[in-house]
């Protein structure tokens, strides 16, 4: 063995006989620390190497694994090399043979090999001697000996370099590619079983036979018996030479190297037999030395693909799980992730938009990254949108928060104690940002929060609302302030768990796919999460970044991306990556075919410029293009069980006509199943992307098919679907888009029907804890019979009976009462009373008056919050004419005096609010002198002058309909008289006083009793009762649990009544506990003007300037984007 010698990277290799020298790779291309760090090195022959241990040494091709790429190792690793399919955790090394070991290693130092000829200008005229190659590897020192035992290797040595001395050979001028192959037959074979020579190598007539492979068999067989008949006549027949010439018509030349060597590889059989047949110019020899080495570093790189055989070839076309041509698009994701995690707490909310045509890899190309993410740590929260559940598009948001929830219960559960020590932080983070209020609200849009965060049901305040209903928060009713604060609360509480958990140590990744469905309330939520992270950017301590992808090419639906990216791309801090993906060029779709076929790029290259020709590069195109081509029917793509390869006819795939269109090969696809799976698969489609296996089942007989999950079972089985826990998935969504459409529109909608009213038949045999999901799927199928204003659905009239109409009507109130009770969607509960008042039948007033004045009166509100004023005062008009009396009106009336207000119409509304206080029996006079106010406010002072909040607290609650109706009035209209006359103001507030001394508390009886007190403030400065009436009206909350109109009152009694008897320090406590309290129960507008009192406050209270800045210019932030809340 050559002596160990210890230089420097670059140093010369020693010197062997040679008449034509190459520079030594080393002094060319050092790798990445060679300069600073000295290497062990020792050089051996190759004979030598081959026949040592180090030749089975696992890290011996670590060398050209590493080796600088045009993109970094983080990208190559996100592309897909080396992770798991299912945890995207990062596969340990497979345990390899020895023999496997070896061919790898023997690729690698192949492909040196190659590279030092060709850094040679003479790559022509010479030939490689075994005697002439010398290997040189490098050593471990003690460090690296210790850092490679981690991975579990002993004594690793990796093979730095290979220097060859090349021989002039002027007679056979190609005699380099013959002599690389009788090298390359030594290398693999480790010389054990030297073939003779002569009997591999190729014949003049090989290239006829590679290329005339389809010959009839009829006409070789006659040949050969032909052959033989001149053997006999010869008289000894021909010399050996001969015998071989007439066998090698029916054998090439890779067919004599794979026989003689049976368990030498297909790649490295191929590789020798092209550097042999370079003379003969066969489809597939070599043209160039370049080629050969690109050859061997796919080999050398990725030999699970390129080098070694599969254990069990399949005829099959699979496309795996790595992803090609997006390394550019990867490494902007990647960069963005790293601003992120090294802008902590002073850099910019970043986001990454992400569209293209559909088909083009977005999802995938996401996938692989967030995959990636999570193997460094990253939490990823992901949620997918569906054309076909729009309307309940704010539950995709809600399910990812839930599934981010249940991950960290099992993180808690699974023992590793960094894991269990961030679910403590995120716990803690999580209560300190919601409380137990806000925990139990958000705990019915996400159900495993309460459990995360070991929460007991009785702690949380709510539950004691004697108004819940069916175990769901809020009242059965609400008033339209009441729904307006139920949609903020939401969206506040979202921000601030999003906030939470992102600040609990580890970064997060938040993609949301095909956003081009998120409509309304998912978008808008969006809008407001991104804005509230980007405001509080600068004081945040989390690392987060959102990704968003979409389809480009559809019409109509870009609004809501449009919508998301201009309400952020102006915020000063968020930084906007706009990535678009296209079709792959000619050269990125040949790295996607030749893994896939187990090939050469070489070899593929041709096929793949044919398929780019036909499918213009588009990722989805190209697979089922592909798809077709091995297709039983067609079988242009086939395996090859005698040439081990996929091999194709390319004069059909030139001539071969296709579907302009992704879904034209779809369509073909799919009508070439099972009618039976087929229509299974028609079932599935009109649910969505995804179908419930148990709601699935309940569909038994449908459409005469008698098991319809064992189809899909098939359809799984087939690449249409995939299966996760009970859900069927299609496997990309414009299957499900395709599948959805074959069926003509009316029969569509026939069926939607079908599986509504089968549901409801069959929800009996549903699970209790699916029952409420059964019915929710059952009315959203129904309503598909409503007309949508199209044509098609014109030309449908569906027939019901007057007890369906109503059955359906009344489902459809309960689907939207759910939605705004227990999620705060009122774009889902819009969609479901709008079906519901649409089923309602012909002269509903009079025969269902009940169910319709309840339809109408929820809608109505639901359109206050959407902001839908135009229909909403059309309803509001209709309840007013049809109401059997004034208590049956009075919520309509509340909404449009609302309305009125929202709308800047003061007066309307209080001439409006007036005249409705007159039906009701408390008429309002149209003026007053300030003497006449100034008795009434006086003689009202002094008999409640003695009232104590124990008092109050033995008070009766108001349970009279007419006064509670009044005292709802007056309260809507209160404010707008304190613009507009400063006499009824107070009067107002004494009658509402007066009210409640006489029939009981009511929540309005807090605002009445604080409002007293601003008069007794404002208007006549006595101060000592103000104070005293401020005060009692904190009891009255407290008494009533009324905690939605804390920030309400707390706005006047610490703003304005306290001031004058207490420190302003403590006015700055009360007033910012009823900041907190207005934005976690959704009442931002008091809570903002609170905040403003508070600020004044503090400034005059001499806190710090510099803080109150910031607090101001926060303040100012959320005033202007609380009206997209």
């Amino acid at each position: 063995m050559t002596a160990t010698e210890y230089r420097a990277a670059g140093a010369s290799a020693r010197p062997g006989p040679t008449t034509s020298r190459v520079r030594p790779l080393q002094d060319q291309k050092r790798t990445v620390g060679d300069e600073d760090t000295p290497m062990m090195l020792t050089t051996v022959s190759l004979s030598k190497w081959m026949s040592s241990r180090w030749a089975f040494d696992p890290s011996g091709r670590l060398d050209v694994l590493a080796r600088k790429s045009s993109w970094s190792q983080e990208v190559q690793d996100a592309c897909g090399v080396g992770f798991d399919d299912c945890e995207g955790d990062a596969r340990e090394g497979k345990k390899a043979s020895p023999d496997d070991i070896y061919l790898e290693n023997a690729a690698t130092v192949a492909f040196l090999l190659l590279e030092q000829i060709l850094a040679s200008k003479e790559t022509t005229g010479i030939a490689v001697e075994m005697e002439n190659i010398t290997v040189t590897l490098r050593l471990s020192s003690e460090e690296d000996i210790a850092k490679q035992n981690e991975h579990r290797f002993r004594d690793p040595c990796t093979i730095k370099f290979v220097n060859v001395a090349l021989n002039k050979d002027q007679e056979e001028p190609t005699s380099c590619f013959q002599s690389l192959a009788l090298v390359f037959m030594k290398i693999f074979t480790r010389q054990e079983m030297l073939p003779d020579w002569e009997s591999i190598l190729p014949l003049g007539d090989d290239k006829a036979c590679e290329e005339g492979g389809n010959e009839d068999e009829e006409f070789e067989s006659d040949m050969i018996k032909a052959l033989s008949i001149l053997d006999g006549d010869g008289g000894g027949g021909f010399d050996q030479r001969k015998r071989r010439q007439r066998q090698s018509m029916k054998s090439t030349t890779f067919d004599r190297i794979r026989n003689q060597f049976t368990t030498l590889p297909t790649s490295i059989c191929r590789l020798i037999s092209d550097l042999l047949d370079h003379p003969l110019g066969t489809k597939t020899s070599y043209v160039s030395l370049s080629d050969v080495m690109d050859d061997l570093e796919q080999m050398a790189k990725e030999p699970d693909i390129f080098l070694h055989d599969p254990k069990v070839p399949s005829d099959k076309i699979e496309f795996g799980s790595r992803l090609y041509g997006r390394s550019a698009e990867v490494s902007q994701i990647l960069d963005v992730a790293k601003n992120t995690s090294t802008a902590r707490e002073s850099g910019s909310l970043e986001v990454v938009s992400i569209g293209g045509y559909s088909g083009s890899g977005k999802s995938f190309l996401v996938r692989q990254v967030r995959r990636y993410l999570s193997s460094k740590g990253w939490i990823v929260i992901d949620g997918k949108f569906d054309r076909m559940h729009q309307s309940d598009a704010f539950s995709v948001v809600t399910s990812s928060f839930e599934t981010f929830c249940e991950r960290i219960q099992q993180m808690k559960n699974g023992g590793i104690q960094s894991d269990v020590e961030y679910c403590a932080q995120v716990t803690t983070a999580v209560l300190d940002a919601l409380g137990p209020s806000g925990v139990g609200y958000l705990s019915h849009l996400i159900p495993s929060l309460r459990e995360m965060v070991d929460l007991d049901s009785s702690t949380d305040s709510d539950a004691s609302d004697n108004r819940s209903m069916n175990g769901l928060y809020l009242a059965p009713t609400q008033t339209s302030d009441e729904a307006m604060m139920s949609q903020q609360r939401r969206g506040y509480l979202l921000c601030s768990f999003v906030e939470a958990i992102s600040s609990a140590g580890r970064p997060i990744l938040l993609f949301y796919d095909d956003m081009q469905w998120a409509r309304s309330s998912a978008s808008d939520f969006m809008c407001t999460l991104l804005k509230h992270l980007a405001d509080r950017n600068a004081s945040r301590k989390s690392i987060m970044f959102f990704i968003q992808a979409f389809r480009d090419n559809e019409e109509g639906v870009l609004d809501t991306i449009r919508h998301v990216t201009s309400s952020i791309e102006t915020h000063g801090s968020v930084n906007i990556t706009h990535i678009k993906l296209g079709g792959f060029s000619k050269e990125a779709l040949n790295t996607v075919l030749s893994p896939v076929l187990r090939l050469p790029r070489r070899i593929t290259h041709h096929l793949s410029e044919m398929i780019h020709q036909k499918t213009t590069g588009n990722a989805m195109f190209f697979v089922e293009f592909v798809k077709t081509l091995e297709s039983p029917d067609k079988k242009i793509l086939t395996y090859s069980l005698d040439k081990r390869r996929w091999i194709w006819d390319a004069d059909s795939i030139a001539v071969m006509t296709i579907s302009d269109s992704v879904a034209g090969l779809l369509v073909k696809r799919l009508l070439s199943v099972e009618k039976s799976m087929l229509d299974s698969l028609i079932i599935a489609s009109c649910f969505g992307s995804q179908a419930n296996t148990s709601v699935i089942e309940l569909l038994h007989g449908l459409k005469g098919i008698g098991n319809i999950v064992k189809h899909l079972d098939a359809a799984v089985d087939e690449g249409i679907l995939e299966k996760a826990g009970p859900l069927y998935m299609f496997a990309h969504d414009s299957i499900q888009q395709s599948v959805y459409e074959l069926i003509p529109v009316k029969e569509r909608i026939q069926l939607h029907v079908d599986i509504g009213l089968m549901l409801i038949s069959n929800s009996r045999l549903a699970s209790r804890d699916m029952i409420e999901e059964i019915f929710t799927f059952a009315v959203s199928h129904i309503n598909f019979a409503l007309p949508d204003g199209t044509d098609s659905c014109a030309e449908n009239e569906f027939q019901f009976t007057t007890s369906q109409h109503v059955v359906f009507a009344k489902l459809n109130l309960k689907a939207g009462q759910k939605a705004v009770k227990g999620k705060s969607d009122f774009a889902l509960a819009e969609v479901h009373l709008k079906a519901g008042i649409s089923f309602l039948p012909r002269n509903s007033w009079s025969d269902q008056y009940d169910l319709t004045l309840q339809l109408f009166n929820e809608y109505t509100t639901v359109l206050f919050v959407q902001r839908n004023l135009e229909e909403l005062r059309v309803h509001v008009d209709t309840i007013l004419e049809n109401g059997k009396c004034i208590g049956d009106k009075i919520e309509a009336h509340e909404l449009m005096i609302s309305v009125l207000t929202m709308q800047g119409s003061t007066q309307e509304a209080l001439v409006h609010g007036t005249s409705v206080l007159e039906t009701l029996g408390f008429p309002l006079p149209s003026s007053l002198d300030r003497e006449t106010i100034a008795k009434v406010v006086k003689s009202l002072s002094s008999s409640t002058s003695t009232l104590t909040p124990e008092q109050l607290r033995s008070f009766p609650v108001m349970t009279e309909k007419i006064p509670l109706q009044a005292m709802k009035i007056m309260a809507a209209i209160h404010m707008a008289y304190s613009f507009s006359s400063t006499t009824l103001f107070p009067m107002m507030a004494c009658q509402m006083m007066q009210l409640t001394m006489k029939h009981g508390l009511c929540v309005e009886s807090a605002e009445a009793f604080a409002n007293f007190g601003y008069c007794l403030n404002t208007f006549f400065q006595n101060y000592e009762a103000g104070y005293r009436m401020g005060k009692l009206s904190l009891v009255i909350l407290d008494v009533l649990k009324a905690s939605n109109k804390v920030s309400k009152v707390g706005f006047l009694v610490y703003g304005f009544l306290s001031v004058w008897k207490e420190s302003l320090n403590a006015t700055v406590e009360g007033i910012q506990s009823a900041v907190n309290q207005g934005y976690l129960l959704g009442d931002h507008k008091n809570a903002l003007w609170s905040q403003v009192v508070m600020h004044r406050q503090m400034f005059l209270a001499g806190y710090n300037l510099s803080e109150l800045h910031d607090r101001s210019l926060q303040l100012c932030r959320d005033m202007v984007s609380s009206s997209g809340v």
